[in-house]
């Protein structure tokens, strides 16, 4: 490679790994506000609400960075490979470009010969039995009391 195609790269990768984090601060944002609002709270209703928020906040910030890491192993992998870099190691880690593994693909489910072929095992019908259960007794079956609460926070649409 020669210098100036070196340069465009390492700027290309530079550029697209940069603008995978542009969502990440803003989340970063929003997880510190909840964190103060939280450390803020003189009631204990507002202790819960400040805690829920801070939870989605956390949950957000963690589906952004998933989406950046995601997005940054794509440009990272197709870079190294443009390069024919297929293997670097640094003092923390190494980078390996690897052959994804071998799979098998079904082109014709019918043509397979039928030793090649399973069928599921019988397994209970949930729903089939949760309706039985409404009105009496099913052998082999019992409604349980659901364990212990949940907790689900659901994040309000903007309009």
């Amino acid at each position: 490679m020669s210098t100036n195609t070196t340069e465009a790269a390492t700027d290309l990768l530079r550029d697209a790994m940069l603008m995978t984090l542009h969502p990440v601060g803003p989340a970063v944002v929003a997880v510190k506000t909840a964190q103060t609002k939280l450390r803020d709270a003189e009631h204990i209703t507002e202790a819960f609400l400040a805690a829920g928020a801070l939870i989605l906040a956390i949950e957000a910030l963690e589906d952004v960075a998933n989406n950046a890491a995601g997005v940054s192993r794509a440009i990272l992998r197709e870079q190294m490979a443009d390069a024919g870099c297929y293997s670097l190691g640094g003092e923390a880690f190494s980078l390996t470009l690897a052959d994804a593994p071998r799979s098998v693909q079904i082109t014709d489910p019918s043509a397979l010969p039928p030793e090649m072929m399973t069928t599921p095992e019988p397994q209970p019908d949930r729903k089939a039995i949760a309706a039985a259960l409404k009105n009496g007794p099913v052998p082999g079956a019992a409604l349980s009391n659901g364990g212990a609460p949940t907790l689900r926070i659901s994040p309000k649409r903007t309009k």
